[in-house]
């Protein structure tokens, strides 16, 4: 039997429950009415639980924190773990965020990519085993997370909490083809500074940790418009992604910087508006305060540096590449300023070395400073049974040879099971779109995508 063509059959379907999953504007907010990701996720898992149950397979719902679909029997699981919750969306789209539009072979919309699309081809991939009868050895549980994009609470809650066992083996449709065998260590943390001088400062950049910032934007008082407006020009002057402003009261100019977004774990790939906005502020603000203190801290071990090399912190090793910071959220509310980074280190980098030179800047500025989050770095051997199954699928289904595995800057759930890597769903001549504006799904890859995961499902529960 060719699965690869029974799989098409549900292509159609497929594109339009994707259509109505992006809908869902499943962003993550305060906890309300036992809904502990807010109400938004709560709905969308909902959603994607009534799919499974539709298709005939069984359905729980942990309490909201995350979903299990399962068909097929057997002592041994095939897990497949994906996730429901986006970031927020950002600015400046050219279609709606969260309409599903499809435009030109594209279903548009934030969670398209990351990672609404790639869990919907799982669950059709398993639909289609399913209504063909096709018998698998191991029981299979696409598992539907909640909170990926910030604490992993979904995770947490379902193996720590509820104690559920872990799959036999499994994968992660969230990251890139042909397949994962190394994800760097994620290391977040705040930088903190109080000081009543901020009270009458506004300032706000970014929206995710994890993302590049594509505005940033500052208010102050008693300045020299004309000065300002020399000094914008001229830093303006050749550049991409410039600065602007406007007066938006008697004595207060507010400052704006312009990015672009992209994911933290591809900084790379973006152009950060934070650090675009400080790198003006040092050769236009003179006065001497607490603000200056910053915008001094930013010149001497930021700039637009995104390899850590400015902080100290350059590393780089063969399995995995090189370190990689990016400065995601900066805001000030009332009289605290708050810096937030997500550094991404290479598997044979110590965690120590990165704390030791932290705090040493750290004290040096009179920071205080928050852990956010750690994930340990994951690694597996390239000749595994996994990575090299996974790889020979891949080949197959592509028709592509002599691909390698390759190693991740991006955090996925494999790092919290025993044996799972990642497994697509982007492909490698296609940019990545996830946390950028205008996400998007190819339709002509979202039936590869489907192509490749029923043939997964059924070799790796075989």
């Amino acid at each position: 039997m060719n699965l690869q063509k029974e799989v098409l059959f549900y292509n159609e379907e497929a594109v339009n429950s994707l259509v109505e999953g992006i809908k869902k504007k499943s962003v993550k907010k305060s906890e309300k009415d036992g809904a502990p990701f807010g109400n938004d996720v709560k709905v969308a898992l909902e959603y994607f639980l009534d799919l499974g149950k539709k298709m005939g397979m069984k359905t729980t719902n942990y309490d909201n924190y995350i979903g299990e679909i399962e068909f097929g029997e057997g002592e041994e699981t095939l897990g497949i773990l994906g996730h429901i919750d986006v970031v927020p969306e950002g600015n400046n789209w050219t279609h709606p965020p969260f309409a599903g539009k499809i435009v030109d072979g594209k279903v548009y919309g934030r969670g398209a990519s990351d990672n609404k699309g790639p869990v919907i081809a799982c669950l059709y991939a398993m639909k289609c085993l399913k209504d063909l009868n096709i018998k698998l050895k191991k029981k299979v549980k696409l598992l539907i997370g909640c909170d990926e994009e910030n604490d992993w609470e979904c995770i947490k809650y379902y193996f720590d909490f509820l104690n559920k066992p872990q799959p036999e083996i499994a994968f992660t449709p969230d990251a890139i083809f042909p397949v994962i065998f190394s994800e760097k260590g994620i290391f977040q943390f705040d930088f903190i500074k109080r000081s009543d001088e901020f009270r009458d400062i506004y300032l706000d950049g970014g929206v995710a940790t994890n993302s590049v910032p594509d505005t940033a934007n500052i208010v102050l008082k008693n300045i020299n418009e004309s000065k300002l407006k020399s000094s914008i020009e001229k830093y303006n002057e050749n550049k991409e992604y410039k600065i602007y402003y406007k007066e938006i009261a008697e004595g207060k100019i507010e400052i704006f910087s312009q990015g672009k977004a992209a994911h933290g774990a591809m900084a790379e790939m973006g152009y950060n508006s934070i650090q675009n906005l400080f790198c003006f502020l040092k050769q236009f603000y003179t006065a001497q305060n607490e603000m200056k203190n910053v915008i001094d801290f930013f010149d001497k071990y930021l700039k637009m540096d995104i390899d850590g090399k400015e902080l100290g912190l350059k590393f780089v090793d063969e399995e995995s590449g090189d370190l990689s910071i990016n400065i995601g959220k900066i805001h000030i509310i009332d009289n605290e300023l708050r810096i937030s980074f997500d550094v991404r280190y290479p598997v044979k980098m110590k965690l120590e070395t990165i704390l030791a030179q932290i705090n040493k800047v750290k004290k040096e500025h009179a920071f205080e400073m928050e852990i956010i989050k750690n994930q340990m770095p994951l690694y597996k051997e390239k000749d595994s049974y996994l990575v090299s199954t996974l790889l020979s699928i891949y080949e197959d289904v592509t028709g592509e040879r002599g691909v390698q595995p390759i190693s991740l800057s991006g955090g996925t759930y494999a790092r919290a099971l025993n044996n799972c890597v990642a497994f697509g769903a982007r492909f490698k001549n296609q940019k990545s779109v996830a946390h950028q504006v205008d996400e998007f799904m190819d339709l002509e890859n979202f039936k590869m995508l489907l192509k490749i995961y029923v043939e997964t499902i059924y070799k790796l529960a075989n």
